[in-house]
Order: C-alpha cells, then structure tokens, then sequence
C-alpha cells in the first residue's frame, strides 16, 4: 500500500514538472495575488475523501502559470472548490478561491469525454476557458485561455496559461 502512494505522489510530482517547465507564449497577466508568505488563502474550506461517483468534487489547491510578455515566469497559487450541483446527472459548480478568501464562481461547467471544461470572470473584461484532464486519481492538469478580452491588440494570440491542481487531503 505504501509503494503505490509513493507512486501516485511521484506521478503528481511530475506532472507539476511538466507543466512548470512546458513553454507558453502571452500577452497578459491574469490579475491575482498571493498571501504575502505563501500561506494558504483564507477561507478554504478542508479536503474531503475522494468520491468515485464524482471524481472532480472536492478542494484543489496547486499552481496556476501564465508567462509574463517579457518571457518571465512567476506559478501563481491557486485553489480551486467544485461541488455536487446534481448527483443524478453528476453535473458539477465550482469556485476559485482568493488570496483574500473571496470566491469567483465557475461558470457553464461540463464534463464531457474525461475532460471538465468551465469559464470564470476576467477582472479586466472577457472570461478565461478552463479545460482540465485528470493526471493521476488525485490531480488535475489543464489549460486556461482569455477570451474575449476588450485590451486584446488586433492580431495577437489571447493570453493562455496552464494549472496543476492536486486534490486537498480530507481534513486538511
């Protein structure tokens, strides 16, 4: 039993490798901030067990990164909250939670083929597209695009991103 938890964490330690290292090209930063010292939002509600007849239910926590114009790169924390909406049609809401322990609500969120898809609110106008795949039972991998955005210059590429998020133990 040991060994496979060692397995599923090496797994997800790698995934968040691949997608730290993997190169993207934007135009913009999505506008948010971490606690001072890293610390975990305010907030957060605790993990929960893992349920197999809504795998994606639960509190997520990992990193969101999207590059800076300059080609920097600064991961930016991220927790993520998605709820039972209907257990019969095993549809799903969600929310990302702040820094400042605020909620953006997900919006339109579907699962479909193995693959959950949401949008969330842009602070500067338009609205990122979330599409996330499970990497491992307890994390997720996917990308986010800005669509929409009322600053975007004719004829460039919308700001995109990718985010590893990993499931919150119960209780923690």
């Amino acid at each position: 039993m040991r060994r496979s938890t060692l397995v599923v964490h090496s797994a997800t330690v790698t995934a968040f490798a691949v997608l730290l290292l993997a190169p993207d090209v934007v135009g913009a930063q999505m506008r948010r901030s971490a606690t001072p010292d890293g610390a975990a939002s305010a907030g957060v509600p605790k993990g929960t067990p893992r349920s197999s007849h809504h795998p994606y239910a639960g509190v997520w926590s990992g990193l969101f990164r999207i590059p800076a114009p300059d080609g920097s790169e600064n991961p930016i924390p991220v927790v993520m909250v998605f709820d039972v909406a209907d257990s019969a049609k095993s549809t799903y809401t969600g929310s990302t939670i702040m820094p400042d322990g605020g909620r953006v609500p997900h919006m339109e969120t579907t699962v479909s083929r193995g693959e959950m898809q949401w949008k969330q609110q842009n602070s500067g106008g338009g609205f990122w597209a979330y599409t996330g795949r499970f990497v491992t039972p307890d994390s997720i991998a996917g990308t986010a695009t800005l669509r929409d955005w009322p600053q975007l210059p004719a004829g460039q590429k919308p700001p995109s991103g990718t985010f590893g998020i990993v499931r919150r133990a119960p209780g923690a």
